[in-house]
C-alpha cells in the first residue's frame, strides 16, 4: 500500500514518557546462559555500559478454597542493557526483545535505527523460526487545569458524563478506551485514557496510552524492509491519533514549537 509520512508537530514541553518497540518470536529451545552475552558484544559494552538482570511476574493465578485463598505468579528472567544515562534500554528474554526511550525523547529518526540494530543482534544467535507479536507503545502523563469537567477544553477523547450524572456522581478517577482496524485489518491501533496522581491541587493529572499492534505477523515476518515499513506506518498511525486527540487548548500547554 502507497502512503505518505506525516508533518509531526515539535513541542518545546512534550508528555511523552516512555516509547517502547516489543517484538515476540515463535517458542524455541535456543535460549540458554551464553544468548545475552552474545547479543551484548553485538550491540557493544560501550553502548550499554549498564547490564542488569530482573525478575519480572508475566502471568497469575488466584485460587480459593473454603478457609483461604492463593494466590501464584510466574516469573521470568529478563536481561537489560541500558545506555550511560540509562534512558535507551534493550531488554531480552527467551523468544522476547523490546527496546525502550525514556524522557527525552529526540525523534523517531532518533530511536528507529536503535530498534534495528537490537533487532539484528537478536537474531545473529538466535534465528527465531518467526514473529508473533510486534507492537509500537506510546505513553504520555501531563495534567490540565480542573477536574474532569473540563476535559473537553483540552482533549477529543474522554469520559462523557451526563449533567445530570456529573450532579449526582463526584467523579475522581476514570479509564476510557478505544480501538480502531488499520491496513485492511492487518493493524489494529488502541487508545486508553486513565486518570493518574497529580502534585497540583487543581489540576488532573492523566495517562495516555497508545499502542499499535501488527495483527496479523505473517504478513511481515523476520524481513527487516518490511518490519521497517511497518514501523514507520505504526508510527505515522499513532502520531495521527495523539494529535487528533488534542485541542489547540492543549497544544499550547505544551509548548508547540511554530516554524
Amino acid at each position: 500500500m502507497l502512503w505518505a509520512r506525516i508533518m509531526v508537530r515539535k513541542y518545546s514541553n512534550p508528555p511523552l514518557e516512555e516509547v517502547f518497540c516489543e517484538f515476540r518470536f515463535k517458542p524455541s529451545d535456543q535460549w540458554d546462559l551464553a544468548v545475552p552475552g552474545l547479543i551484548y558484544r553485538e550491540l557493544g559494552p560501550d553502548k550499554y555500559p549498564n547490564r542488569e538482570q530482573v525478575r519480572l511476574p508475566v502471568s497469575a493465578r488466584v485460587s480459593a478454597g473454603p478457609e483461604v485463598v492463593s494466590y501464584e505468579a510466574r516469573l521470568v528472567d529478563r536481561v537489560k542493557f541500558l545506555t550511560q544515562d540509562r534512558r535507551t534500554i534493550v531488554q531480552l528474554g527467551s523468544d522476547l526483545l523490546s527496546v525502550h526511550r525514556l524522557k527525552p525523547y529526540e525523534s523517531w529518526e532518533c530511536f528507529k535505527p536503535i530498534i534495528k540494530e537490537a533487532f539484528d543482534a537478536y537474531l545473529k544467535p538466535l534465528m527465531p523460526e518467526g514473529l508473533i507479536g510486534l507492537r509500537l507503545r506510546y505513553i504520555d502523563r501531563f495534567e490540565i487545569q480542573g477536574g474532569i469537567q473540563n476535559l473537553r477544553r483540552y482533549l477529543n477523547f474522554g469520559l462523557f458524563a451526563g449533567e445530570e450524572l456529573c450532579k449526582s456522581e463526584q467523579f475522581s478517577a476514570f479509564i476510557v478506551g478505544v480501538q480502531s482496524s488499520h491496513e485492511e485489518d492487518r493493524d489494529i491501533l488502541r487508545m486508553e485514557l486513565v486518570t493518574t496522581s497529580s502534585d497540583k491541587g487543581e489540576s488532573l493529572g492523566l495517562g495516555l496510552d497508545t499502542q499499535y499492534i501488527l495483527n496479523r505477523p505473517h504478513e511481515v515476518g523476520l524481513h527487516i524492509h518490511k518490519i521497517m515499513q511497518w514501523l514507520d506506518v505504526a508510527h505515522d498511525n499513532v502520531n495521527r491519533a495523539f494529535e487528533a486527540c488534542l485541542t489547540d487548548e492543549l497544544r499550547d500547554a505544551f509548548g508547540e514549537v511554530k516554524e
